[in-house]
């Protein structure tokens, strides 16, 4: 039995079992509360009012507030780098209107919340709502399903395909090989990878053509992504004629004098530099297949076949035949060092002449270093080319070969 005293008097409270306690202590059954057990119910009754005011407010604006009287569509989704506004993402708003719509930043992925005020009932009402910015659609990848590139012109796939993409990152890889060193068709596909994970493929046949074994009109890709065309005959890249140890010219190709264009440029480069004191004497311009024919027989038989490919072009793979072509002066490398050599060398470009075998490129061009011969490509090229005087050849800018096939 336990016994309360109280006023000295003991009363008969009830009995508490061995073992057991009220509150974590064996003490009276209705014994006061510790400093503990106030602090609990305390917290744990401000947590409970918390807890209700929040279902409050939720019940308040759901049924009763602003956001009750605001419907949104089921997505609240923009792609990245997309067009949006708030007013795309709200269906419908009871007895109000949107007040002044607001432009969504798409420009980075995830979750943002945008403000927007409201004219609801004649008053304006401040709501807010999340819009998640993704990246769901693939990259698209633009190119022909079949590209043609020249025997012994090794050109890399992927810089041929033009992609897109809504972020703007994305990785091009290519599945499949083919060898440049043999004619023949090949199956390629492109890969295209966004940051998101979104992936794109399109297949690609890639034929290796040999031009001397192939008859008629053409297109390729070359090793720089241009598109080179011949068409009866003559092949261009971008409106420019080639012709080198690569590629030919018919016969009977040939207007019989330079060209329009050409000579008119010409006129004027002699003009200007006739004014710096400069003298250039036209030495060759244009020139046939017949003529081109003696001249290089007439040096296979001074110097034999091999040099005579290196110095001169054979009939038909002659610049002079295109009546764009020029030789100045004196045809001599030591040309470069005169007086004329050096100023047409740093302003021929200008008239949109280049230096066409430039010295060091011999490999590449297929010719000796001649620094009195220039070609006609019109300024815009021409001044690429020339490259603050570090001139860049044709083969090497869009990306073909020249060499004789046999």
């Amino acid at each position: 039995m336990i016994l309360y005293r109280q006023h000295e008097k003991q009363i008969l409270i009830g009995y508490v079992p061995k073992g057991t306690s009220m509150f974590g202590r064996k003490k009276y059954l209705f014994a006061r509360k510790t400093r503990i057990q106030y602090i609990r119910d305390i917290v744990i009754g401000v947590i409970i009012l918390f807890l209700a005011f929040l279902v409050f407010l939720f019940i308040y604006f759901n049924f009763f507030g602003t956001a009750s009287r605001v419907k949104l569509k089921d997505s609240l989704n923009a792609e990245i780098n997309s067009k949006a506004m708030a007013s795309d993402y709200i269906e419908s708003i009871d007895g109000g209107k949107l007040k002044k719509d607001v432009k969504i930043d798409t420009s980075k992925l995830g979750k943002k919340k945008y403000k927007v005020v409201l004219s609801i009932d004649g008053k304006d009402k401040n709501y807010d709502f999340d819009v998640n910015v993704v990246d769901t659609k693939a990259p698209v990848i633009s190119m022909e399903t079949e590209v043609n590139v020249l025997l012994g012109n090794a050109s890399k796939i992927e810089d041929m395909a033009k992609v897109s993409d809504n972020s703007g990152k994305f990785k091009l890889k290519t599945e499949g090989s083919y060898d440049a060193k043999k004619a023949g068709s090949y199956s390629l596909t492109l890969i295209a990878t966004d940051d998101s994970g979104n992936k794109a493929e399109k297949k690609i046949k890639v034929n290796v053509i040999d031009m001397d074994q192939t008859e008629g009109d053409m297109s390729f890709v070359t090793g720089k992504g241009f598109t080179l065309t011949r068409v009866d005959g003559l092949t261009s890249i971008d409106g420019i004629l080639i012709v080198n140890n690569s590629f030919s010219l018919p016969e009977g190709y040939g207007i019989g004098a330079i060209q329009n264009d050409a000579y008119t440029e010409f006129k004027r480069l002699l003009d200007d530099a006739k004014s710096d004191g400069v003298h250039f004497s036209l030495l060759s311009g244009y020139r046939s297949y017949r003529v081109q024919k003696e001249i290089y027989d007439d040096y296979v038989s001074k110097y034999g076949k091999e040099a005579a490919d290196k110095a001169v072009a054979r009939p038909g793979y002659s610049e002079h035949q295109t009546g764009y072509a020029l030789d100045l002066n004196d045809e001599q490398e030591s040309f470069a060092d005169t007086t004329a050599g050096k100023w047409l060398n740093a302003n021929c470009a200008k008239y949109g002449f280049i230096i066409r075998y430039p010295k060091g490129k011999e490999a590449i061009t297929g010719r000796t270093y001649q620094p009195w011969h220039v070609r006609y490509v019109g300024p815009e090229l021409a001044t690429k080319l020339y490259n603050n005087g570090k001139w860049i050849t044709l083969e090497e800018y869009f990306g073909i070969s020249s060499v004789y096939s046999k």
